[in-house]
């Protein structure tokens, strides 16, 4: 197992916030992007953490990510809205798109809404639950810069573009599917750069095109898949939802490299009660959740059946009580980064 040390999550908070007011986004920013990263953190999601403001400090020093982005209303109706990000965090456009969505489907039963003009917004995950926390069914998905080619070629086509689906579920916490349309994310790849360790087989192919277990030497990321279409496909639909639909970038059209400045977003809310009365819907859910929990396992003595989002409640509940491991790798690129910046490093657990 990797080296890893405890940390308070309310100390990860406060370092991201430090060093984002010193990077010199308004304070209300803060708090949102930060709060996004430590969910990620909390939820075991680490390549989608606070190792993230590693990336994208340098990106806002290049002009790549606006820290103080004038978020514009595009257009919109009862039942879909359009904002323009200004080039500023992903997070900022994403959380107020889709606030205004599950708004808009509370009171018309059905709400879709896009961003563009964005970048990365983290884990998709984060925003479908945002509704599903309000009794909605949320769907959120973005597209970014390409990093997957059409199967069997070489051309960085579209990116590992993620989509999540969450579903309220009674009294337990809601079934969020949250995923990447490759076998890995590049964070996962860039995590195993940082530790110094191979990458596993199938997770990525070098600029000839064969397999690499060299997380320097990666160039495209493995799709979804046998032969990869599945992952392609997907792929292929969350850049129309994500890039052209919204009128950001799409598929080669990126410039920007790992920054994905320009991407677009796409969320859509849906309330159950539409459809089901909430007795009913709660009852089914229940009904689902126990056919899962309940399926047979192919061998005896192995770990309980996971519903998808499980495990990340379990771990947040627990980091919140406990601190959060943070790796060692980690830990060294932050450290270097609060030196930079002149801002505290982070405290470990004795």
């Amino acid at each position: 197992m990797p080296a890893t040390q405890l940390v308070k999550s309310e100390e990860l908070r406060s370092f991201s916030n430090s060093v984002l007011e010193k990077m010199g986004l308004p304070r209300d920013d803060q708090e949102i992007v930060t709060a996004a990263l430590l969910d990620a953190e909390l939820r075991g999601l680490e390549t989608h953490g606070i190792v993230r403001l590693t990336l994208y400090v340098p990106l806002i020093r290049k002009g790549m990510i606006n820290p103080r982005p004038q978020i514009k209303m595009i257009n919109e109706s009862p039942t879909h809205l359009l904002l323009d990000n200004d080039f500023g965090f992903g997070f900022l456009g994403a959380v107020k798109a889709m606030n205004l969505c599950a708004e808009k489907a509370g009171r018309e039963g059905i709400a879709m809404a896009a961003v563009r003009n964005s970048s990365h917004f983290g884990a998709a995950g984060y925003y479908a639950r945002m509704a599903a926390e309000q009794g909605l069914i949320g769907f959120a998905a973005s597209n970014s810069y390409p990093v997957m080619a059409p199967p069997g070629t070489l051309t960085p086509t579209f990116g590992n573009n993620p989509l999540a689906y969450a579903f309220p579920a009674g009294e337990h916490p809601p079934l969020v599917i949250d995923m990447a349309t490759s076998v890995a994310s590049q964070g996962r790849i860039k995590q195993h750069a940082n530790e110094g360790k191979p990458i596993p087989p199938g997770w990525a192919f070098d600029r000839e095109g064969k397999p690499t277990e060299n997380p320097t030497a990666f160039f495209l990321l493995a799709p979804l898949g046998e032969g990869g279409y599945k992952g392609f496909g997907l792929a292929l639909a969350m850049d129309v939802l994500g890039g052209v639909l919204s009128g950001s970038l799409f598929g080669q059209n990126f410039t920007s490299g790992p920054g994905s400045r320009g991407c677009g977003h796409f969320f859509l809310a849906i309330d159950p009660r539409r459809f089901i009365g909430p007795a009913d819907y709660r009852r089914r859910m229940e009904e689902v959740i126990g056919q899962v929990k309940g399926a047979q396992r192919r061998n005896e003595g192995g770990d309980p059946v996971s519903l998808p989002g499980e495990r990340g409640w379990e771990k947040k509940n627990r980091r919140l009580r406990e601190g959060v491991p943070v790796l060692a790798s980690t830990l060294k690129l932050l450290d270097q980064l609060a030196e930079e910046l002149g801002v505290p490093v982070l405290r470990r657990e004795s």
